[in-house]
């Protein structure tokens, strides 16, 4: 610490060099203020006066209103580096009056510190500096200190893990907008527990969904129902014990052939049935796996094949503008999803083609938002759709040592079940494989605005 008693002449120090300072021991005839360009830590009363703790450099003013410091010197301290503007002042405790008015407190400035200790703390944790992850309040913590002194290093500032002027204007909250954008993340954190608003949006559930629709910011990808049951399947590739196998050569042979021939057959009729199907049989022990890959032009055609009363994207797209309203209440470019897909159906007479790829699939909005000066929108959205190519096994079939057998399963489970299986045990025993599929639509760019009443005035 350094003590520097004031003259009529000279400070004996640049004290906009330093940017935190408090008030500290005021009677009749002195004040100190304490200057430091880190944060104080704590206050150690002694017999002679007391002694506080900060971080070094800190400088000491001592004002000695007895002893030749004029009312002129008094005023222009306090105005320079306190923030107030006097003619008199008398210094009582820890705040400053004039005449019976309260001028400064103490605590006023504290708060503010506590404000941009919370300010950075969001900063932080939004941007995810350093993986900071605590609650967004004023606990000034080693782990606060030392991601601030990564975003300093980052930043190419001094590395004091402190909130000095040069930090704060790299986490540009010398602009208003940002600086208030920032205390409404800071709100979101603690009431949301994100830095978005409110979520997640829930659409009303209708008939034939198995669940509600709901939406989420910062997520990038819908869930994909059912992944630990592909993945089951996916273990059980090639699995099919060497005796199992040689029991079931002929019928393995039978089907492999069989399932070749209709491929090739319907390439021209059913292009994308044929596709999956050459897809599933090409995949073996033999070559190397790869998802089964949608272009946008097959998933656009997809949705143009299918009746306008089964699938009607504009109103998931309608649903998904109402809830990015609802949700970003900041102004800020996130990420936007359904939290799960909706299960969809490509029914067989309609649609013999996509049913006979994918059937059962699912169909989710994803993208990107932006909200823009409070009541303007933007979204970047694709509908995705996911399935998994698999045929159902039934796990108690015979191994059919004869025709007696096999009509005895028919009976027993349905001649299609038994025709599924018997596809099925083709990935069992490593001659073909199920696939993921997946594939989005061109991209679809929204635009739209909240008129006075809170509401959407237009989507385009």
């Amino acid at each position: 610490m350094y003590n520097i008693y004031l003259s009529l002449t000279e400070f004996g120090a640049d004290m906009n060099n330093y940017h935190y300072y408090l008030v500290k021991n005021i009677n009749n005839t002195n004040l100190e203020v304490y200057y430091s360009d880190r944060r104080f830590c704590s206050v150690v009363d002694s017999e002679d006066g007391g002694v506080l703790q900060a971080g070094s450099p800190t400088i000491i003013v001592n004002i000695n209103l007895k002893n030749g410091l004029t009312e002129k010197y008094t005023r222009d301290l306090l105005f320079n580096y306190l923030g107030i503007t006097t003619n008199e002042c008398v210094a009582t405790n820890q705040d400053i009056y004039y005449g019976n008015k309260l001028i400064f407190k103490t605590t006023d400035y504290m708060s503010k510190y506590n404000e941009h200790i919370k300010l950075a703390k969001a900063y932080l944790k939004y941007y995810r500096i350093n993986n900071f992850n605590e609650d967004i309040n004023d606990e000034y913590t080693e782990g606060f200190s030392t991601s601030l002194k990564v975003f300093q290093s980052i930043m190419r500032l001094v590395q004091t893990g402190d909130i000095d002027n040069a930090t704060f204007n790299a986490m540009q909250f010398n602009d208003s907008n940002n600086y208030n954008t920032f205390l409404k993340i800071i709100e979101n954190y603690n009431v949301h527990k994100n830095p978005y608003g409110p979520m997640p949006y829930t659409v009303e559930k209708e008939e034939d969904q198995r669940y509600a629709i709901e939406y989420e910011l910062g997520r990038t990808k819908a869930e994909y129902d059912d992944i630990d049951y592909c993945k089951k399947q996916e273990s059980r590739f090639n699995c099919m014990t060497e005796e199992e196998r040689e029991k079931k050569r002929e019928f393995l042979d039978i089907t492999a052939t069989a399932l070749y021939t209709l491929g090739d057959s319907t390439r021209t009729l059913l292009p994308e049935a044929s596709k999956g199907l050459m897809t599933f049989l090409s995949m073996n022990i033999d070559t190397e796996y790869s998802d089964y890959v949608l272009t946008e032009e097959q998933v656009n055609k997809l949705f143009n094949n299918l009746p306008n009363d089964y699938i009607k994207t504009s109103k998931y797209l309608e649903h998904t503008a109402k809830a990015i309203t609802s949700m970003l209440t900041v102004d800020k470019l996130t990420t936007v999803s359904m939290i799960r897909p909706l299960l969809l159906e490509a029914k067989l007479l309609q649609s013999p083609n996509w049913f006979l790829l994918l059937q059962h699939y699912q169909l989710s909005i994803e993208g990107e938002c932006l909200r823009i000066n409070g009541n303007n929108y933007m979204a970047k959205l694709n509908c995705y759709i996911r399935d998994y190519y698999d045929f159902d096994k039934v796990d108690y079939l015979k191994y059919y040592e004869s025709l007696e057998e096999v009509e005895e399963d028919e009976k027993r489970f349905g001649k299609e079940d038994v025709v599924l299986s018997r596809v099925a045990d083709l990935h069992y025993a490593g001659m073909a494989r199920f696939y993921y599929i997946e594939g989005k639509s061109e991209e679809i760019i929204l635009d739209w605005k909240i008129n006075e009443k809170g509401e959407i005035e237009q989507v385009d």
